[in-house]
């Protein structure tokens, strides 16, 4: 046995005879293992409601991280707003992966019969990670460390896991809420700190994970649950943010949802409701990053007045957060903007930048329109707002739009492709070739430009690998769509595989090319 090894037992000698006793949380509390299995039977019994995604595996122990999404046709994505509900992002705080455990039990077991249940799971995608953090998790319901809060990151290379029990003093494991990629250099860089923002930005499996689900899913609004362990968060919900007095541009939006949020959580055991609590620590965390890069409404909710709640104290700890969940997922569905961006001719959705002129900043990232269906959301307060349609090579379009007071405001916006623009005289012809939205679907819509238009009759070709002509179109415009089902030919039936499209004018100045494969 290694000298660390026999230390850290010592350790936890020394701790047991002075009474700091490690032992396992009760039974009430799910173990990882006990969490999966959840997962497995709800999928068995609600397989049309019920989806299961691995995501990654854990940073030291290879630990698959399982995320869920509860919606109608749940294995697929729709063109729905989403939401992210997460737990156990700090290892300690036990309390928050039971939420979610009894989230996915109420909306499963409720779905169809409980009209209120059916209409969030119909008209949203409501994903939740029970536990964020499996191995430290682990490390908590099985005893060895009921106050860990970091992962198990290696962080001295030594092979072996440093930890000490108690509150604090674990040489091994980061922060997983202050690894996020903003503001991480602004968190603490002490390896041996409880707060350890880790050796750089996103260097940890569980964080990048997340980012990567949430790049890809866009969420509308989120919570991430934690519970206080020093008791100064007790009961809170928080949200971002004011950096030194620096307030985010959709500020009054955030805090009234927060508002809500809160007074509809009420105190364990005590009469009043959550309180409100503004987040002032640029620090790496998780909802920072969702509202700055995705434009997430993100929350911080701390639960209880303690990390582990005693069992008897358990069930009303997390029945008392369904109200709150009710009330985001409804204002999720409530006053606000819902988009879809197109290309005016074909009709095919675009992924576009969405700019609300009233609610921007130099800290937030631009916010996209997705490229399956061309669509955006945006919670809003009620108001008149000034909506920037972008997208390159297409005309920008600037719309007015009401919000009313509880229902979404459905917009369409089609926006008109100008391609690159015309050269001057004297400079070379140039040609510039589009062909999408999906180079394997066999209908393929080729756009096209002629910056320069002195010339005419050009010539737009399809020529297989042997350079065999497939197609042709002569061109009367300088610039247009071409809409071309690949599977019918003017030439001869073709197949699977490389095409050549090649666009040429009389003169031969200029050859525009792009391939085009076939399935």
């Amino acid at each position: 046995m290694k000298f660390r090894e026999i230390l850290t037992l010592f350790f936890i000698f020394i701790f047991n005879a002075l009474g700091f006793s490690q032992e396992p949380p009760d039974s009430a509390y799910h173990d990882y293992n006990e969490i999966l299995e959840l997962m497995d039977y709800y999928r068995a019994i609600y397989p049309d409601i019920f989806y299961a995604e691995s995501l990654t595996v854990s940073t030291r122990d290879s630990i698959p991280i399982w995320a869920v999404r509860i919606s109608d046709n749940a294995d697929s994505q729709e063109d729905e707003p989403a939401v992210l509900i997460t737990g156990c992002i700090h290892a300690e705080e036990l309390v928050s992966t039971e939420v979610c455990v009894h989230l996915m039990d109420y909306l499963t077991s409720l779905y169809g019969s409980n009209a209120r249940v059916t209409r969030w799971v119909d008209s949203l995608e409501i994903w939740v990670i029970p536990v964020v953090n499996p191995e430290g998790h682990n490390v908590v319901t099985e005893g060895l460390d009921i106050t860990y809060r970091k992962n198990k990151r290696d962080n001295n290379l030594n092979g072996i896991f440093d930890f000490t029990p108690g509150d604090g003093g674990d040489s091994d494991g980061v922060d997983l809420n202050r690894n996020f990629d903003i503001n991480w250099e602004d968190g603490e860089p002490s390896m041996i700190s409880y707060q350890y923002r880790g050796p750089y930005a996103a260097s940890e499996n569980e964080v990048r994970a997340i980012q990567k689900l949430a790049s890809r899913e866009k969420f509308l609004s989120s919570i991430f649950y934690h519970s206080s362990g020093s008791g100064y968060y007790n009961e809170k919900v928080i949200y971002p943010y004011n950096w030194r007095g620096t307030f985010p541009p959709d500020y009054y939006t955030i805090y009234l949802i927060a508002e809500g949020l809160a007074g509809n959580i009420h105190r364990v055991g005590e009469i009043g409701v959550y309180d409100t609590w503004v987040s002032l620590y640029p620090n790496g965390n998780a909802s920072d990053w969702l509202y700055c890069r995705l434009g997430t409404m993100a929350y911080i909710v701390e639960i209880d007045t303690c990390t582990i709640p005693e069992a008897r104290r358990l069930e009303a700890a997390t029945t008392n957060q369904l109200n709150g969940l009710m009330y985001l997922f409804d204002r999720t569905l409530g006053a606000g903007i819902w988009g879809h961006v197109f290309d005016s001719i074909s009709e095919e959705p675009l992924v576009a930048q969405i700019e609300i002129l009233e609610a921007t900043a130099p800290e937030i990232s631009p916010r996209f329109s997705d490229s399956t269906y061309g669509s955006f959301f945006r919670l809003l307060r009620p108001g008149t707002y000034t909506l920037l349609v972008s997208c390159d090579e297409y005309r920008p379009e600037t719309l007015i739009v009401e919000v009313r007071d509880s229902m979404r405001t459905s917009i369409s916006v089609d926006l008109s492709w100008v391609g690159i623009p015309e050269t001057g005289p004297g400079l070379p012809n140039q040609i510039t070739l589009n062909a999408y939205p999906n180079p394997f679907n066999q209908m393929i819509n080729i756009r096209y430009a002629l910056v320069y238009n002195g010339q005419s009759g050009a010539i737009l070709e399809v020529r297989d690998i042997r350079g065999a002509l497939v197609n042709q179109w002569e061109l009367k415009e300088s610039r247009g769509l071409i809409r071309w089902e690949a599977v019918q030919s003017a030439q001869r039936e073709i197949g699977a595989g490389i095409y050549f499209l090649n666009l040429a004018d009389q003169e031969n100045l200029y050859h525009g090319k792009k391939i085009i494969y076939l399935k």
